[in-house]
């Protein structure tokens, strides 16, 4: 196995290519008109990529709204909590996003799905 975190604290800088392959499985009934997203990640090692990186383009929308919307407590990382938009994305993490009042919260659960 190949810890980059572990690396990284040994030599300080590792250059990464921002690059991961993305599977998603629903694990519920799909509904465009649901109200709450919830996402959880299964990593099969360690990344660097940032969260609202990795969730700006599987989501569609650009890093400064998922940033409006944790600061507005519509989006909700457990367990990191505050500022884990600009951490990078761990195995376990779950993301809630409520998007009931949202205008494109349709297209966004699709993208969600794949």
């Amino acid at each position: 196995a190949f810890d980059i975190v572990a690396l990284r604290n040994q030599v300080g800088r590792v250059e990464e290519f921002a690059d991961v392959a993305v599977h998603k499985r629903l694990l519920g009934g799909a509904r465009e008109s649901a109200a709450v997203l919830e996402l959880q990640l299964g990593l099969e090692m360690p990344t660097s990529l940032r969260l609202d990186r990795l969730l700006a383009n599987e989501l569609g929308i650009s890093r400064s709204r998922l940033q409006a919307l944790e600061e507005r407590r519509l989006l909700v990382v457990d367990p990191e909590g505050a500022k884990a938009l600009r951490k990078p994305a761990r195995a376990g993490t779950t993301i809630r996003v409520a998007l009931a009042g949202e205008p494109d919260h349709e297209a966004i659960i699709r993208a969600a799905g794949g």
